[in-house]
This record gives C-alpha cells, structure tokens and sequence, in this order.
C-alpha cells in the first residue's frame, strides 16, 4: 500500500540519518585513540559495521541472509572481495559480513561534512573517476593495505545495474589482486535491485541474500583470466535473467 511505503520510507531515512550522524561523530572522536594505538584503524572500521547492523535493526522489512561464510577468510590474511552491485544498500550489506576492509570511494564524499571525515579516518580510499592519475594512486594505496594484512573491497562493474543485470566487470581490482598476490573472493549480492532500487527513495519489503564464494588464487593467472573467473562466480548465484553479462559500449 502506498501509505506504508512512503513510512518505510520515513523510518528508514530517518533511522539512516540518525544513526550516520551518531556513527560520524564516534569515529571522529576515536581517532586520537586509533592514532596511538591501532594504526590501521580497524576499531574504527568496527564501528562502521555496528552502524550497517543497526540500520539493518531498525528497518526490520530487509532480512540479509549470509550464505558462504564460511569462505571468509580469517582477520589479517588479506583477500581482495568483489561483488555485484545494484543498491546504495550494497554497502550496507558487505558491512554486515563483520569482516575487516577498506574500500574505494568517490572523492566528493570526503568532502561532506562530519561524513566524510569519518570515512577518510577510517581509512578508506578518495577516487577521483575518469581521472588515470588518481586511479593509479588508488591502486597504489590500496595495495600498501594489503601489504599490511588489510583487505580490500570493490564493485568491480564500476557504478550500480539499474535492473540488476550484472554489466562487465573492470580489471582494476584484478589487476591489484594480481600485483599484490592475494586470493580474490567473490560475492554475490541477490535480490539487492528490488530492496532500494537505483534512482528511489521507497524501500521494499525485500530478502536478500549474501553469497559468499570460495576464495580464487590469483597465482600464476593474468589479471584478465582471474577477472574472467570472478565474474562467473558471481553471476553463477544470480537468476538466470541477470547473468547475461551486459558488456561495455
């Protein structure tokens, strides 16, 4: 009925609100403590994912469910984890595996106040798009947290489906995985198009699944054939109307 999505809608970008102003402003205040004494800032990355689940508790008609995980690997050994991606509440989903990482994001957020402060403390990665030299930074940065037991996490298509219709991955990610030697680890994020769909403002009462799939070695394999094989481990969870990959014009 149209009145109970327009309160879904109020509940949930209220609740959204509320709770990234709060998650901001203790970020922030624990970063004098994160800089003495955890220099990788994973508690304040903890507090990022106590945020997703309580966004998550608050809006009671999204029910996440994991399945693979038990192909998370353990907190230390990095892994670069890739995902389909088809709703600003992709990111409230990978949050909610519990699991340690840092992730790109568009430069312009860094500049929303208290927001984006709390995200660059975390330690997340500015990116500014279509721009090669800053590209070539990120992969840079993101590789020195790999190095140092951190991984990273990417939306490898580059910008969300607006049907869910998986589009064809970009080699940036794999390329890094690639680089740095580490296993890739594919996640398939299903049922995500319907729950908040590109370009709306109305949730729905949606299940979404969060399949996690074994991690691929990325030894001895070129950045093109690990890419190649991620995008089927993703696509091979979706149903079958969205695993025609869309290729690039």
């Amino acid at each position: 009925m149209p009145g109970f999505s327009f309160l879904r809608a109020v509940v949930l970008w209220l609740s959204f609100s509320v709770t990234t102003v709060v998650f901001s402003l203790t970020v922030l205040c624990l970063v004098p403590f994160a800089s003495l004494f955890d220099k990788e800032r994973h508690s304040l990355h903890y507090v990022a994912i106590v945020w997703a689940r309580a966004v998550l508790f608050l809006n009671p008609w999204w029910r996440f469910t994991v399945v693979g995980r038990e192909h998370l690997l353990p907190a230390g050994q990095p892994v670069v984890y890739v995902s389909n991606h088809t709703s600003h509440s992709d990111i409230i989903a990978i949050f909610a595996l519990g699991v340690r990482f840092r992730w790109l994001t568009k430069a312009s957020v860094f500049k929303v106040p208290i927001l984006g402060w709390a995200v660059k403390a975390i330690g997340n990665i500015a990116v500014q798009r279509g721009d090669k030299a800053s590209h070539m930074k990120c992969m840079e940065e993101s590789k020195g947290h790999l190095v140092r037991g951190t991984s990273m996490m990417f939306f490898p298509e580059g910008t969300r489906s607006r049907d869910g219709v998986m589009q064809a991955f970009k080699s940036g990610a794999f390329r890094l995985a690639c680089d740095a030697q580490v296993p890739v680890v594919p996640i398939s994020l299903v049922g995500a198009e319907t729950l908040l769909p590109k370009g709306s403002f109305r949730p729905n009462v949606t299940d979404v699944q969060i399949i996690v799939h074994p991690a691929i070695s990325s030894l001895n394999k070129s950045p093109d054939a690990l890419m190649e094989e991620a995008q089927r481990a993703v696509a091979s969870a979706l149903p079958e109307s969205q695993r025609n990959v869309r290729s690039r014009s």
